[in-house]
């Protein structure tokens, strides 16, 4: 038991690591999408605009 549990301890600390700084990149990044989308959009927003 005492080595599938330390097993599972360096597990989970591996997941925490590989999501380090996870809260600060996905903003970033999402907020990028958004605005490389409306660009995007743009021309055709003005096309169909009354």
């Amino acid at each position: 038991m005492d080595i599938n549990k330390a097993e599972f301890d360096r597990a989970i600390a591996a997941s925490f690591n590989s999501l380090n700084g996870f809260e600060i990149k996905m903003p970033i990044l999402m907020g990028a999408i958004g605005l490389f989308t409306f660009l995007g959009l743009r021309p055709w927003m003005r096309e169909y605009s009354l």
